[in-house]
C-alpha cells in the first residue's frame, strides 16, 4: 500500500528549525507510518468514536485515534488525512436531543466519511433509544420516532450505505444486533 502524501524525501533537517536534526520518527517511511496508524485504529475496541459527549456539550473526540494522529505535527497531520483506510472504522453514539445539532457536528461526520475514500465502512451506531419500528400489538407503548439530532446523523450514515461491511447496533441496555 503506497500513497504519495506530497512530502520531500528529505529528511536531513526538522521542518520546524533547518539547525537542528529531525526527529527519528520523521525519518520512518510513510508507508510504515501509515501501517503504524491503521494498526492503532484497528486495536480501539468498539471503533474510534466520531464525538465526545459532556453533560451538555457534543463535540469531535479530538483525543482518540484517528483524530488524535492529526494534532501531533504537520507530518502526521499530512499522513493521516491521506491515508483512507484508518477513517473507514467509526462509532456514532447519538445524542438523543431534541433540538438540532450545530451544523458543525453533521459536516464533521461528513468530513470523517470523505476521508474515508472507497474504503469500506465498519460502523457502530450507540444509542439508548434507537427506534425499532414494531406493530403496536406486539408493543404496549407507542413507537418512538427518532429526535431531530438523531435523525440529521443517521441520515448522513444511511446516505452511506453502500459502503457498509459490518454495522453493529448497541443499545444502552447492553443488546447488541449485528448486521452484515
Amino acid at each position: 500500500m503506497t500513497f504519495h502524501v506530497g512530502l520531500t524525501d528529505s529528511h536531513e533537517f526538522s521542518p520546524v528549525n533547518m539547525n537542528y536534526p529531525a526527529a527519528h520518527i520523521h525519518m520512518l517511511p510513510v508507508e510504515l507510518l501509515q501501517h503504524i496508524f491503521l494498526l492503532v485504529v484497528n486495536d480501539v475496541p468498539d471503533c474510534p468514536s466520531v464525538f465526545s459527549y459532556g453533560d451538555t456539550t457534543i463535540s469531535p473526540n479530538v483525543g482518540s485515534p484517528p483524530l488524535v494522529f492529526t494534532r501531533v505535527c504537520h507530518f502526521w497531520r499530512v499522513i493521516s488525512l491521506s491515508t483512507t483506510a484508518i477513517w473507514s472504522r467509526m462509532q456514532v453514539s447519538l445524542p438523543g436531543r431534541v433540538e438540532p445539532l450545530k451544523p458543525f457536528l453533521p459536516s464533521f461526520l461528513q468530513s470523517w466519511l470523505a476521508r474515508s475514500g472507497n474504503q469500506p465502512l465498519t460502523l457502530r451506531i450507540v444509542s439508548g433509544e434507537l427506534p425499532v419500528r414494531t406493530t403496536r400489538r406486539c408493543m404496549r407503548q407507542p413507537c418512538q420516532e427518532p429526535s431531530q439530532a438523531d435523525s440529521q446523523l443517521l441520515e448522513i450514515l444511511l446516505s452511506e450505505s453502500k459502503r457498509w461491511e459490518a454495522v453493529a447496533l448497541a443499545f444502552s441496555d447492553d443488546l447488541n444486533r449485528n448486521f452484515d
